[in-house]
């Protein structure tokens, strides 16, 4: 009996041990995000090549104004005229505390606060900041608000001024976009900003 019961509480640590490696071994095979250092070197080396600026967003898997930013840019008529100006490239923050941890975006905290997309401990997402080609700040989502000491995320652009400090992203950004092409940006926005209004009544 002894032997057996000994048996047994061996086999019982040799699958707990099994179980414990399969788990460690899944956790390391699962993809980690690339890190912002090396976002922003493949951004750069695309907007040095193809002579455009980088539009750099942050984001989180949980932001739903950050989902509505993405789906807006890839709406057909949009890419159409944004790709013709911009290199895309996107980080990750805030992953940690939620259910997607291995989204975060190694380094992207650290340029978040240099490039001033953080208020005190209030940190708004999304958060946009045009770069050169040499990665180097033009413009950002901060808009300035009169009569307020510092500035406001603008976030996804859904109010008649945020829509307005975009339009003023985009022409300092890409100052070869063409008016047709501003004015078919702000009429998609406060189209899409109608229909959510629209929902939100019904």
């Amino acid at each position: 009996m002894k032997s057996a019961a000994r048996l047994a509480s061996k086999r019982a640590w040799q699958i707990a041990a099994l179980l414990l490696a399969l788990s460690a071994a899944t956790a390391e095979a699962q993809p980690k995000a690339a890190s912002a250092e090396r976002v922003l070197a493949d951004a750069k080396a695309h907007a040095v090549a193809e002579h455009k600026t980088i539009f750099l967003t942050f984001q989180a898997s949980w932001c739903e104004p950050c989902h509505q930013l993405e789906s807006f840019l890839r709406q057909p008529e949009m890419s159409a005229i944004f790709e013709k100006y911009f290199v895309f490239a996107t980080l990750n923050i805030g992953e940690e505390g939620g259910q997607h941890p291995e989204l975060e975006s190694p380094g992207a905290e650290v340029l978040l606060l240099k490039w001033g997309g953080a208020s005190g401990d209030v940190v708004a997402v999304p958060y946009i900041v045009m770069l050169n080609e040499k990665a180097q700040p033009i413009i950002n989502s901060n808009r300035p608000v009169h009569g307020k000491q510092g500035s406001d995320s603008i976030g996804y652009p859904a109010s008649q001024q945020e829509i307005y400090w975009f339009l003023v992203m985009l022409k300092k950004s890409a100052p070869a976009m063409t008016e047709e092409e501003s004015r078919t940006i702000a009429a998609r926005l406060k189209e899409l900003a109608e229909d959510q209004a629209d929902s939100a009544r019904n």
